[in-house]
């Protein structure tokens, strides 16, 4: 007995909800008992850190959103330290450090319950007003955890809770529908039932981000090979690359770049050819169903976009279509990544 709770060793499939293919998202539970605080977030394997904003939050992004009250929880522990984060598109959160268990489900029944997890309460938030989300859940590695915290799943396979120590992520397209079913993270398991075999495992190149190596990039006339530093980012819309790059694969698919909106825009109608990512010794085909994304009434965008890199950390982010295309299995323990075609 851990608390109140007894922990079993699972595998666990919980639902996530798809926002317009730009955004997936879930529920969580936070402190005791089980599902009496839940909160909508993204799964993020682009971070690392947990947070949700906190009942004396008066922020306006905090207004629309759940907020954890540590006085209704039987378990909370206060930590007693601050935290800030700062994400890649501006938006940023900051508060106090807590402690208390944490649910992959928003009740106890079919979740995976971590006890002793350390997470955020954000007092000041910004950039997540128009977001339909409470907060995020980090699921990359505690090298790059603000303030050295253990993120969930790290912490649950240290305490042996999960059965396997790796995930499973398949996202469905669902086009511009919001809040509908769009996917399934199974934790714990290897998804059979929505992804094809395995192709393959990578190495991780650094176990911070989920990091590997990216070999070559073709489309159409186009190809270029290269040594390049890629992470896979579920909580990432697009996907990013060098500028010289993405034009190119722009001119290849016969998008149109728009400068006042940074991004390359095709008709909705088209059926450019794939475009092939190289990773280890296979090729990866990403079909234009999944690389062109409908933004608003008949208007579509080409989901890769020029990136400038600044010198450190990974010149390419693997979004959203990426992962459409082909399942993902976050290996934890063997410290790699594998690809299933998404069936």
């Amino acid at each position: 007995m851990i608390g109140s709770y007894q922990i079993k060793i699972f595998q666990v499939v919980r639902k996530v909800y798809d926002y317009d293919d730009m955004e997936y998202v879930a529920n969580i539970s936070l402190g005791s008992p089980i599902g009496q605080q839940t909160f909508l977030v993204v799964l993020d394997t682009g971070s690392s850190n947990v947070w949700i904003p906190e009942v004396n939050c008066v922020a306006d992004d905090c207004l629309q959103k759940n907020r954890f009250n540590s006085s209704l929880s039987k378990t909370y522990q206060e930590d007693g330290r601050t935290w800030s984060i700062l994400y890649g598109d501006g938006s940023n959160a900051q508060g106090l450090l807590g402690k208390d268990y944490f649910a992959f489900g928003p009740t106890m029944k079919d979740s995976l319950v971590i006890p002793n997890i350390t997470f955020g309460m954000a007092r000041k938030l910004s950039g997540f007003k128009d977001d339909p989300v409470d907060g995020i859940v980090g699921l990359a590695f505690a090298s790059i955890a603000v303030d050295g915290v253990t993120p969930p799943l790290i912490a649950a396979i240290n305490q042996s809770i999960m059965k396997l120590p790796l995930f499973t992520v398949w996202l469905d397209r669902r086009g511009a529908k919001e809040n509908v079913f769009g996917g399934v993270f199974s934790y714990g398991a290897i998804d059979d039932l929505n992804c094809d075999k395995v192709i393959d495992y990578e190495p991780l190149s650094s176990a911070t981000f989920w990091q590997f190596r990216l070999r070559g990039v073709k489309a159409g006339q186009y190809s270029i090979t290269g040594t390049w530093e890629a992470i896979s980012d579920t909580g990432t819309s697009l996907i990013a690359g060098p500028k010289s790059v993405i034009n190119q694969l722009g001119a290849a698919v016969k998008a149109k770049y728009n400068q006042n909106e940074e991004m390359f825009f095709l008709k909705c109608d088209s059926k450019p050819p794939p475009v092939t990512l190289i990773i280890g010794s296979h090729e990866y085909n990403v079909q234009s169903e999944n690389y062109i994304v409908m933004v608003e009434n008949n208007t579509c965008i080409f989901s890769f976009f020029p990136m400038e890199g600044n010198g450190f950390g990974p010149t390419w982010i693997f979004g959203d279509p990426f992962i459409r295309q082909y399942c993902q299995i976050y290996d934890i323990g063997n410290e790699r990544i594998g690809f299933a075609l998404a069936k």
